[in-house]
This record gives structure tokens, C-alpha cells and sequence, in this order.
């Protein structure tokens, strides 16, 4: 008879037991096989890295440019053209990156952290204070956001930091309707009934046993807003409602389009739109993906 060894299950050639990947090394490496999500997330890299490289490969514009280099298309010298005063339409586009990204960012942060406040407190309590919070979440969401951002970016001070408050102010319903979805999903599962049986109070409840498990939509959502707040600001500063001395490419389009020159000088709003879009869509495949990592329904 011929006797073959076989090692104990869950143990490698080396003798010590194999682990499957969980938690966040899982999530990546589930992501790493998501190749539009990979997509994703190396345009957002890419442009990160020429927007903090932009003092180093670009010049920062000024208030005019080169008498010889007027309306010139893109060459060698003038890799996107330039505008109407001859200040290239590249410099503009790069450092654009940095006054975008700081709004997106800034507007996230806000909208996030509204949203999730006013949606646990919609999706946790029944009585008249989840009744407000409710009522105050679908007001915001039939509001015509556009007009609103329009109105109040047009009585305060112009800037980046105002755009991003303005966007923030108005991005918040949203996060607030996943999480209080969420809530309610978690509010009568057997641990939160369990916690209610102990005496532990509804602050300790919402931030240790709720909030944790509510975060993969929370995260997902993220990139969806960022992406929203960059066609915001680039709306607003499109308007004329952004500082004109920050660059940003809501800015860049504002100006071809005051220099009368939108269609002829085709350059000047085409390389500013490709990095919006660039941008929207890299969130966006990198949210998808996330989705589709984080939220085991999809995943299946």
C-alpha cells in the first residue's frame, strides 16, 4: 500500500497556517483586480502630483503674458495655447489643480460631516426631533441648489475658501439620506437593542456601535461629492462668482469666454474641460470600484 502525506488544512508547505486577507488588506486587494477602478485612481494620483509640481513645471500666470504670444494655438513653447493677453492656457490649467482640488476637498469635508450629523439624527430617533431632520433633508433636496449657490456666493466675499462653503452648505442632503438609510437599517439590529439594555446612552450608541458600521456607504460617497463640488466651483467661477486671481479652471472658462474668443481660439476652453472631466470621471470609477469592494451586495 502506498501511504501519501498530506499537510493539515490551513497550513502552508512551511508549517504555519494560511489567513485569507481581511479588512482593509482585503479591500485592496480586492480593488487592485477592479481595472476601471485602477483607472480611477491613477488619474486622481497623476493629477495630484501636477498640482503639487506645479510651481516646478509651470509658471504661475500673471496678469499679462508675452505681446508676441497672443492667441497663439498650442505648440512647443505654448503646450495648450495661450490666451487673449498671451499668458499660457497650460500654466493656468495646472496650477487650476490646486484651487480646484482645495474645493473639492474643503466642500467634502463639510457636506460629509453635515450630512452624517443631521442623518443620524433623522434615522435614530423616531419622535419630533427625527421628524425635523427628516423634514429638513427633503426641503433641502427639492431646493434648486444652482440658484441658491448662485445667490449666496453673489453677497459674500469672493475666494476659494467662500466657493468651498457655498458648495458645502448646499452638498449635504445627499450623505445625510445614505446615512440615515443606514441608521435605520442598524437602529433595531440585536447589538443597538442590546446596548439600550445596558443603560448606554444614545451619543455612546450613534459614535461606537452605529456610526462604525455605517461608514463603507459613508467612505463610497465620498468621491461622488468631490466630483459634484469641481462642476460646482467650476460653475460658480464660470458665473464670474469665484476670486479671478485664483486660478482655477472654472476661472480658465470664464475668461475665454469674456474674451469673446470660446469658439475661435478652440484651445482655450478645451484643455481646462478635459481636466474637469479627467477629474469626474477618475472619482467616479474610483467610487464605483470602492462600491463594489466595501458594499457586499454589489460584490457578490
Amino acid at each position: 500500500m502506498v501511504t501519501t502525506s498530506r499537510e493539515p488544512a490551513g497550513l502552508l508547505k512551511n508549517g504555519q497556517q494560511s489567513r485569507r486577507p481581511t479588512g482593509w488588506r482585503r479591500a485592496v486587494l480586492l480593488y487592485r483586480r477592479d481595472i476601471l477602478g485602477m483607472i480611477g485612481i491613477t488619474g486622481l494620483l497623476m493629477l495630484a502630483v501636477l498640482g503639487i509640481l506645479a510651481p516646478v513645471i509651470a509658471e504661475y500666470p500673471g496678469s499679462y503674458g508675452s505681446f508676441e504670444a497672443i492667441n497663439v494655438g498650442p505648440s512647443r513653447e505654448y503646450w495648450f495655447g495661450t490666451d487673449e493677453l498671451g499668458r499660457g492656457i497650460f500654466d493656468q490649467t495646472i496650477f487650476g489643480i490646486r484651487s480646484s482640488f482645495y474645493v473639492a476637498a474643503i466642500a467634502t469635508v463639510i457636506a460629509t460631516l453635515v450630512g452624517i450629523l443631521v442623518g443620524m439624527l433623522s434615522g435614530f430617533f423616531s419622535g419630533l426631533v427625527g421628524e425635523i431632520f427628516t423634514s429638513l433633508i427633503d426641503v433641502f433636496l427639492t431646493l434648486p441648489l444652482l440658484p441658491m449657490m448662485i445667490l449666496l456666493a453673489s453677497v459674500l466675499s469672493p475666494g476659494l475658501t467662500t466657493t468651498a462653503l457655498v458648495i458645502g452648505v448646499f452638498a449635504w442632503p445627499a450623505t445625510a439620506r445614505i446615512v440615515r438609510a443606514e441608521v435605520v437599517r442598524l437602529r433595531n439590529v440585536d447589538y443597538v437593542e442590546a446596548a439600550h439594555v445596558v443603560g448606554v446612552t444614545d451619543t455612546r450608541i450613534l459614535s461606537r456601535h452605529i456610526l462604525p458600521n455605517a461608514a463603507p456607504p459613508i467612505f463610497i460617497n465620498l468621491s461622488f461629492v468631490a466630483g459634484s463640488a469641481i462642476i460646482a466651483e467650476a460653475g460658480l467661477a464660470f458665473l464670474g462668482l469665484g476670486n479671478p486671481t485664483n486660478w482655477s479652471w472654472g476661472t480658465v472658462l470664464s475668461h475665454a469666454q469674456s474674451s469673446g474668443r470660446f469658439l475661435d481660439s478652440w484651445w482655450y476652453a478645451t484643455f481646462p474641460s478635459l481636466f474637469i472631466a479627467v477629474t469626474v470621471v477618475s472619482l467616479n470609477l474610483f467610487g464605483q470600484a470602492m462600491n463594489e469592494v466595501l458594499n457586499p451586495r454589489v460584490g457578490k
